[in-house]
């Protein structure tokens, strides 16, 4: 049993037993309980119809299924000797809300015991699936889960932190760069194992004539899931877009521009997501680029729900980056030239119309420094056990030689 010393009145307990009373006990990855576990909580989740208001919640949900689960496993092919870690510290972000929960899975399929630090309680996504765990926790079949992990919120807290971070065995530290280097900056155990998610960000590709074929369902389809790729955290996700690819000849890439964004707008005008001040501040941000760039090129009309820009292929794409449903947009660049400008800051390409495949060979073959993910639009958002290139089951684990 751990001892962590915190003061009772310096957290709030949501889920699972108190931090100072945790044990630690790693097992096996993907261990029976913990795959019955996230099984039961998914389909509490499916069941509960609040939860189903949100298409985060649930994609979570449809994740946690002990089919799915157990499919990963295979794919992964975990060594046969391999044991978790021991004790996982999560510093989930603050504006994702159901990100906490797969940081938590991942830390349980891992084979550790885990302390979380919960956001705060401002989405409704976030209280659900703590309510459900906590449900499923306090279950007899679930005790020995229970003594070996804690979610809680605590505010931000040297103390405590370094209390945490001295006892952990790995961190999984979500958030911006300012997060990950504090946290770098507390002393841990000679072995700790640190899995960083920094600050990075995205962009797609489309094929315009592939855009020109949809039909109407197909083209709503498409930008739904573009909308919910990077709409629903107002562009600040790390695999939300900034920059669009076109290919094909000019005139495909005209009308496909056209008949995309058409539908685009209507989208977002319905989802009616943007608040007031996100319209100011993006109105601002655009000033400022057209005011700082002599070739900003303005594409839009200042009353659509959608702003974009034209850029040149010499242009610094990373320059023209403002969220709020603002996206650039290039013509034509090649695979080798945009690896070229792609720094390890660039985390995901959602496509569509292109081959995925090639695009990989051809990044590969031009020794790209970033890009970790290439999807299809809508599965920009969807977290994995490989995400931001760290195969995250194997890190939080160990394996055990035996000859």
């Amino acid at each position: 049993m751990q001892s962590y010393n915190i003061s009772k009145n310096k957290y709030k307990l949501h889920a699972g037993c108190r931090p100072e009373n945790i044990i630690k006990l790693p097992t096996r990855p993907f261990s029976d309980l913990a795959v019955n576990f996230l099984g039961d909580l998914s389909k509490a989740l499916m069941a509960d119809r609040e939860a189903r208001k949100y298409p985060d919640v649930i994609s979570f949900a449809f994740w946690s299924r002990p089919a799915s689960l157990n499919k990963k496993h295979k794919e992964l092919m975990t060594h046969q000797y391999s044991i978790g870690r021991g004790l996982a510290l999560h510093i989930p972000p603050s504006n994702v809300p159901v990100n906490f929960a797969f940081s938590f899975a991942f830390g349980l399929l891992s084979g550790n015991a885990n302390l979380v630090r919960v956001p705060e309680m401002k989405y409704l996504q976030t209280k659900i699936i703590l309510q459900h765990i906590d449900l499923q926790l306090n279950k007899s079949k679930y005790s020995t889960l229970k003594s070996q992990n804690s979610l809680f919120y605590y505010e931000r807290n040297d103390e405590i932190n370094l209390i945490l971070s001295n006892q952990s065995d790995c961190r999984l530290i979500w958030g911006g760069d300012q997060t990950i280097n504090y946290f770098k900056s507390i002393p841990t155990q000679p072995r700790n194992i640190d899995i960083c998610f920094s600050n990075r960000y995205s962009i797609s590709i489309f094929g315009a004539k592939e855009v020109l074929l949809l039909g109407s369902l197909d083209l709503k389809k498409l930008c739904k899931d573009f909308y919910n790729d990077n709409f629903l955290f107002n562009q600040f996700a790390c695999s939300s877009s900034h920059l669009i690819n076109w290919q094909g000849s000019n005139k495909d890439i005209a009308e496909a521009k056209k008949k995309f964004w058409s539908e685009m707008n209507l989208v977002a005008q319905a989802a009616g997501q943007m608040t007031d001040t996100d319209y100011i501040d993006r109105f601002a941000k655009v000033g400022s680029l057209a005011f700082q760039y002599d070739d900003f090129t303005f594409t839009s009309k200042s009353s659509d729900a959608i702003y974009r820009s034209d850029l040149q292929h010499n242009t610094n794409f990373e320059d023209y980056r403002v969220g709020y449903g603002y996206f650039s947009e290039i013509n034509n660049i090649s695979n080798k030239e945009l690896a070229l400008k792609i720094s390890n800051r660039y985390q995901t390409i959602t496509y569509f119309g292109i081959d995925a495949d090639k695009l990989a060979e051809n990044f590969i073959d031009a020794s790209v420094e970033g890009i970790d993910r290439i999807v299809p639009v809508g599965n920009g958002l969807h977290l994995d056990l490989i995400w931001d290139g760290y195969d995250i089951i194997r890190m939080l684990s160990r394996i055990i030689e035996v000859k």
